[in-house]
């Protein structure tokens, strides 16, 4: 939230945001948007928002207390911290992490959750001033 470095100091940053673990999201755009040189580009990492683990229940991940509710809070933070959204992927739970599922109990979790949305990947641009 508070990066060592002067104003427009990268053309590029990459941001691992896990948000249900933070808590001002907002400051953590703004100082992305503070660090990115004009027309610098960021990449965004974070757990995609309708994801089960956003749902209420016990395989939830996300905190009830999460400010993240859908993909327009991250245009409106970008927006606040003089940023874009240019690109999203999104990335689900398929079969390719099938392995990943060992035990029976794990099975059944991966049955639960395949086909859910689990990592949102967000390209950004710091808009020219």
């Amino acid at each position: 939230k508070a990066l060592p470095f002067e104003n427009q100091f990268f053309d590029c940053a990459v941001a691992h945001l896990t948000t249900p673990h933070q808590g001002d999201v907002v400051s953590v755009f703004k100082e992305l948007g503070r660090v990115l040189t004009s027309d610098g580009l960021g990449l965004v990492v974070d757990f995609h928002p309708f994801g089960l683990y956003a749902k209420s229940g016990t395989p939830r991940l996300r905190s009830v207390q999460a400010t993240i509710k859908g993909l327009e809070d991250y245009y409106k933070m970008c927006r606040v911290a003089n940023l874009t959204i240019v690109d999203i992927h999104e990335g689900f739970v398929d079969d390719t992490l099938r392995n990943q599922f060992v035990s029976h109990g794990e099975v059944e979790t991966f049955r639960e959750i395949k086909g859910t949305p689990l990592i949102l990947f967000l390209k950004i641009k710091r808009i020219r001033q």
